[in-house]
């Protein structure tokens, strides 16, 4: 038994000094496939910062489906999304928020984006929905959903989304957020 506890206390003593001294490194050396070694001094772990590359453009804004309507400082809600021409949109983050009468349903939200002349459409998230009554005494489903995405749209192309379902009165409002990128 005196054994097994003297072999837990140097295992335990090594493991100690080990971590102490991976945790107290201030340095690191990388090195690319045929290039001279670089010493990174500080910070550890090196941050990794596309927010301040100057050839981004952050942008956000509402997508809408048809039926659509949006309460608050948009007054009229766009249909489609115009990628600038000279700029590659990538849209990095998806919430909707989603509406239809009680009798009807949404499954699939999607959006629609053309890269290399080829149109596709994303499906962002899986919509989770709850019954809201009105006091006009009918019932609406809301769903919404918020989803970290990477799509890309070429330059000088729409944006657009599509809700399908079951039943009439299906529509959603998406906001988008992400970036552009001059393309040289």
């Amino acid at each position: 038994m005196g054994l097994l506890k003297r072999l837990l206390a140097i295992t335990s003593a090594g493991a100690l000094t080990l971590t102490g001294t991976l945790i107290s490194a201030q340095s690191a050396t990388a090195q690319g496939q045929g290039a001279a070694p670089v010493r990174i001094v500080e910070p550890l772990p090196v941050p990794v910062t596309d927010s301040t590359n100057p050839a981004y453009h952050a942008f956000q804004a509402l997508l809408c489906t048809s039926g659509c309507q949006v309460a608050g400082p948009e007054p009229d809600p766009t249909t489609a999304v115009h990628v600038p021409a000279g700029s590659r949109m990538v849209i990095e983050y998806i919430s909707a928020h989603c509406s239809s009468p009680a009798t009807s349903t949404i499954s699939i939200v999607r959006v629609d984006t053309r890269v290399g002349g080829v149109l596709r459409s994303h499906l962002p998230g899986p919509p989770e929905f709850r019954v809201v009554s009105s006091d006009s005494g009918g019932d609406t489903k809301v769903y919404t959903f918020g989803q970290m995405v990477r799509i890309y749209a070429d330059p000088d192309t729409d944006v657009t989304a599509s809700v399908d379902g079951v039943g009439l009165g299906l529509a959603c409002s998406l906001s988008l957020s992400g970036h552009t990128v001059a393309l040289q």
